[in-house]
């Protein structure tokens, strides 16, 4: 039968010495360090519970009724008891849980991670955020309408639920997914790197990382104007499309590509290695002397790493630094303009010209 909450200090007391008593030898300072934290917490009024850290195995069944927040990571805790009704924020990561209780009708934040979970009860109404990467779901329940930051990587998802609009971020890296629902318009960080991808949905306006590296795609969808982050190496990718102003990372290595399109002047790193380029664009050495190129394992013609070596060799080069391969290199030719250098990675070299 239910038992009757605590509803005085004595009670609770009553509770959690018993539960202090029944504690293996190698608990025992753990657990009389716990009720410390649970008396003062109680007399004092504070919402804020934190008892990570602590070795234990289990938790008392009353805990402060009052309290919002209650943290208690990397214990070895294999269930929880009732959790307070006023609790606003939840953190139970790198325990041994593989189920929660109820959840409180108030929790705005929930962050389980690191822990064998195969499953999750109803989410609340109201939770904003929702961190449970690392553990063993291979679903998830209904997303509340005002989730805004969503974290389930490192776990066997073969598909998402329908995504909130009011979605800003979500984490779903190293799972099984082989498709992504309609994003929400307001999306900004999108990380799905090491699924099994063969294409993006429309990415929304607002997007300014996009993370897909280790996937199947082929192509990508035309990307926002404001991305700043494209990260999606390891693909199966033929070209690439329009590269938004603004972007600062483009890593592309291992994939497919015969050419880049436009880079834009402010890209700050590019690693382009092991795919299938012949020739270069122009713009590659107009860019910041901050920046990095790698354009190491490509099939460059002798022609195009003979006009990279004489143009990243002149006096006064303040272009990006590059990295290439430098196979095939030859004897010193005459050094000529630098434009009339660059113009010969523009053009293929004809069948049977170096």
């Amino acid at each position: 039968p239910a038992t009757t909450a605590p509803q005085t200090p004595a009670e609770y007391d009553a509770v959690w010495s018993a539960w202090r008593r029944a504690a293996p030898a190698e608990e025992s300072r753990g657990r009389a360090a716990v009720v410390q934290k649970m008396r003062a917490c109680l007399n004092n009024g504070n919402a804020v519970l934190n008892v990570g850290e602590s070795g234990l195995t289990t938790l008392p069944d009353c805990l402060p009724a009052h309290i919002t927040t209650l943290v208690i990571p990397d214990n070895n805790l294999t269930s929880l008891p009732a959790l307070p009704p006023e609790l606003r924020t939840l953190e139970v990561s790198g325990n041994q849980l593989t189920s929660l209780p109820v959840l409180p009708p108030g929790l705005l934040e929930l962050s389980i991670f690191s822990n064998p979970l195969t499953h999750l009860p109803a989410l609340p109404s109201g939770l904003c955020k929702l961190w449970i990467f690392g553990n063993q779901l291979t679903s998830l329940p209904v997303l509340p309408p005002g989730l805004q930051e969503l974290s389930v990587s490192d776990n066997q998802l073969a598909s998402l639920p329908a995504l909130p609009s009011e979605l800003c971020k979500l984490w779903a890296y190293n799972n099984q997914l082989t498709s992504l629902p309609t994003l929400p318009s307001g999306l900004q960080e999108l990380s799905v790197s090491d699924n099994q991808l063969a294409s993006l949905p429309t990415l929304p306006s607002e997007l300014y990382k996009l993370w897909a590296y280790n996937n199947r795609l082929t192509s990508l969808p035309a990307l926002p104007s404001g991305l700043k982050e494209l990260i999606v190496s390891g693909n199966r990718l033929t070209s690439l499309p329009v590269l938004p102003s603004e972007l600062k990372e483009l890593m592309v290595s291992g994939n497919r590509l015969t050419s880049l399109p436009m880079l834009p002047s402010g890209l700050l790193s590019l690693s382009v290695y092991r795919n299938q380029l012949t020739r270069l664009p122009e713009s590659l050495i107009h860019l910041s002397s901050e920046t990095t190129v790698n354009l190491e394992g490509n099939p460059l013609s002798e022609r195009t790493l003979q006009a990279l070596r004489e143009i990243t060799s002149a006096p006064g080069y303040s272009g990006p630094i590059i990295q290439f391969d430098m196979a095939g290199a030859s004897a010193p030719r005459e050094t000529r303009a630098l434009h009339l250098a660059a113009a010969d990675w523009l053009v293929p070299a004809r069948e049977g010209e170096p």
